[in-house]
């Protein structure tokens, strides 16, 4: 597989000499804009980092099984992060033409779109998940993995605050070159993750009987406070430099119907599955997925619909224009 991407790749470069002419360029100029180039690099490592630091952490603290079942739970995670971040790459360049041309208000207005449509994702990917992981991870993993459903559900807010995180960063942070704040953000959240799992991974190995655990799975549990702590660092970081600049009230106010929404969907899909479990005697992994899915659809896309129609109804109308 790697032969043939590399044989496109020297195949492609065969020919581009007819579109590209090549120029030398001084290293000062390189250099200029090294640091630049590392700074936007940063911040689409940190997610990695802490899962890197996390896996690192489990296999010398307890084994490879902690790490099989963290990685097991990150990978729907990873899967989703795809669809989060997508929008922040799109809007970098938008944002940053709109501030060059002079019209911060413009910009600001797309932050604000932005915060909402990730927020409305973000939510349905959370809360969806976590409703659905104690289906859907033994089903897809085998019932090895079946100690993996309970990270996944713990796991699953990584995305919203990713997701918040990211509109921040591509819209505004990087566009204004205050890269600096979110350098802070990664270093602070290394060294939370760093104590939480250094404390959290033996102590949660330790009672994991009192968990109801397997010694690895109660491991694996362990380090993902400090995962969670590491990413809302970030959100905090970025508050603390910036609460001052960016409206964060109206954030709130205008954002906080989806995880409230996406916690009424966790609970509806959770009770659609007992009904279905207990009362209908259903055991077929697929029909307690569709069933979830279904419900939890209808509930949070009908507690949004009705939230929007009732109080931002203008807004409604332009995105069923577009």
């Amino acid at each position: 597989c790697s032969l043939g991407v590399l044989a496109v790749q020297l195949y492609l470069w065969c020919g581009v000499h007819r579109f590209v002419r090549f120029v030398r360029v001084p290293f000062a100029e390189i250099r200029a804009h090294f640091l630049p180039c590392l700074a936007l690099l940063i911040p689409m490592l940190a997610p990695t980092l802490f899962r890197s630091m996390d896996k690192l952490m489990l296999e010398s603290m307890s084994g490879a099984e902690s790490v099989g079942l963290y990685g097991a739970a990150e990978q729907l995670q990873t899967c989703m992060l795809g669809f989060i971040t997508g929008l922040g790459t799109v809007m970098l360049p938008r944002v940053s033409n709109l501030l060059a041309q002079g019209r911060e208000e413009d910009a600001h207005s797309y932050i604000g779109d932005s915060m909402q449509f990730e927020a409305f994702i973000g939510s349905i990917f959370t809360f969806g998940i976590a409703a659905a992981s104690s289906v859907f991870v033994p089903y897809y993993y085998g019932e090895a993995f079946s100690e993996a459903a309970i990270l996944t559900t713990v796991l699953s807010p990584t995305i919203l605050m990713i997701a918040i995180a990211d509109v921040v960063r591509a819209q505004y942070i990087i566009p204004h070159k205050r890269d600096r704040i979110f350098v802070i953000s990664v270093i602070v959240g290394a060294a939370l993750n760093l104590l939480c799992n250094a404390v959290c991974i033996p102590w949660f190995a330790d009672i994991h009987e009192t968990l109801g655990m397997t010694a690895d799975a109660a491991a694996a549990l362990g380090s993902l406070p400090g995962t969670l702590a590491a990413e809302l660092s970030v959100i905090v970081v970025q508050y603390l430099y910036l609460r001052r600049e960016l409206p964060y009230k109206t954030y709130f106010r205008t954002c906080a119907i989806f995880p409230i929404a996406g916690l009424l969907m966790f609970f509806s899909a959770r009770g659609v599955k007992l009904l279905c479990t207990e009362l209908l005697s259903i055991t077929s992994p697929l029909l307690l997925l569709a069933a979830e899915v279904a419900v939890g659809a209808v509930v949070y896309l009908g507690i949004t619909g009705g939230w929007y129609y009732r109080f931002r109804r203008e807004t409604l109308k332009k995105l069923i224009r577009k």
